[in-house]
C-alpha cells in the first residue's frame, strides 16, 4: 500500500496519487445499494486525469457498470471485482484479491518484462502481497496472539 484516499478525490488527492506510482489501484466504495455518488466521482475524475494504471473496481454492485464504464471509456484499464464490502460489517476481499493477483502477473510482471517466459504466470503460486498474507496469518496462528509485521516490499 503506497496510498490511501477517502472521499471524494481532491486536486491534492491526486497529485500524492501520482506521486506514489502505484502498479495497482483498488478502487472501492459503498456497500451494495448504498451511496454510489461518490464512487461515480472518482472514477470519471480517473477517466478526465488519464490515468493509466490498471484499476480492480471492488465496490457498490449497484453502480458498478456505471463505474466500469465511466472508466473504460476514458481509456483507464479496468478489472471488475466483487464489492469488499457488501453490508456494513461484512468484508469480503477475496474476489478483489484474486483480481488484483490477476492484474499484478499481468501488468506488473508481464507488463515490466520481469519475465518473459510464456510459462512464467502459470508458475507463480502468489503475488507478493498474497504470500505475504499468508505468511503473517501461519505466523499469528503460531505464535496464538497480537502480531505485527513490516513487509519492507520490493520482492519482485
Amino acid at each position: 500500500v503506497v496510498h490511501v484516499a477517502a472521499g471524494v478525490l481532491s486536486g491534492a488527492d491526486v497529485a500524492a496519487l501520482r506521486a506514489a506510482r502505484p502498479d495497482v489501484l483498488l478502487l472501492v466504495g459503498g456497500t451494495d445499494g448504498g451511496d454510489g455518488e461518490v464512487l461515480l466521482r472518482n472514477a470519471g475524475r480517473l477517466a478526465r486525469m488519464r490515468w493509466r494504471v490498471p484499476v480492480v473496481l471492488a465496490g457498490n454492485a449497484v453502480v458498478r457498470d456505471e463505474v466500469a464504464a465511466v472508466l473504460a471509456a476514458g481509456g483507464v484499464p479496468v478489472t471488475v471485482a466483487g464489492n469488499v464490502l457488501p453490508k456494513i460489517g461484512v468484508l469480503a476481499p477475496q474476489e478483489a484479491r484474486a483480481a488484483i493477483r490477476q492484474v499484478f502477473l499481468r501488468h506488473v510482471i508481464g507488463g515490466k518484462g520481469l519475465s518473459r517466459g510464456p510459462r512464467f504466470a502459470s508458475l507463480v503460486r502468489a503475488a507478493t502481497p498474497d504470500a505475504v498474507l499468508t505468511g503473517v496469518e501461519v505466523l499469528a496462528d503460531a505464535v496464538g496472539g497480537d502480531l505485527a509485521v513490516v513487509d519492507v516490499g520490493g520482492a519482485t
